[in-house]
């Protein structure tokens, strides 16, 4: 049964192709028959003249010739040396003009005065107390407190899985 109705559709498609090339092929004659009625037309109402040779045209001007195009392979090979870095030189490119000549600045004279010497010697500073007693001194994290408890070990825990990357983007460890 779906066959058939594959087929019914088929055909139908078929037959819509079928008169719409037709209907365009009669407008294409409906319109070269108009042109031809009107150009028949333009011939008979105006009456032809005594054979009078046409007005001599003006020779046109030659074209002036467009500088050659380098050729397809020609321009692939000057776009791969660019891309290489090799500097391309271009014969139609006239040089840059030059930059203007700097003036010369006069040198500064340096002065001769001696160093002033050091009369006062700087004592290191104080050593810093020892790794115990800076860690005795320093106050505790609130995030390493929380962690050492079995609570805020869960609310982390449970923080990451909800913050972090997605589990299934993680391989697989059974």
């Amino acid at each position: 049964m779906e066959q058939l109705v594959l087929l019914i559709i088929i055909a139908a498609i078929s037959l819509v192709n079928w008169l719409i090339e037709k209907s365009a092929k009669l407008r294409e004659e409906k319109r070269l028959e108009k042109l031809r009625r009107e150009r028949e037309e333009q011939q008979n109402s105006f009456p032809r003249q005594a054979a009078q040779p046409p007005p001599a045209r003006q020779p046109l001007p030659e074209p002036i010739p467009a500088p050659a195009a380098p050729s397809r392979t020609q321009e692939e090979l000057r776009r791969m040396l660019e891309s290489m870095g090799f500097p391309i030189e271009e014969e139609e490119q006239a040089p840059p003009p030059p930059l203007p000549r700097a003036e010369p600045t006069p040198e500064p004279a340096f002065l001769e005065e001696p160093a002033p010497a050091i009369s006062e010697v700087r004592q290191p500073a104080p050593r810093p107390r020892s790794l115990p007693a800076q860690v005795a001194a320093r106050r505790p994290n609130p995030w390493a407190e929380k962690l050492r408890t079995h609570e805020g070990f869960r609310e982390a825990f449970a923080l990451r899985e909800i913050i972090g990357p997605p589990r299934c983007l993680e391989p697989y460890s059974p």
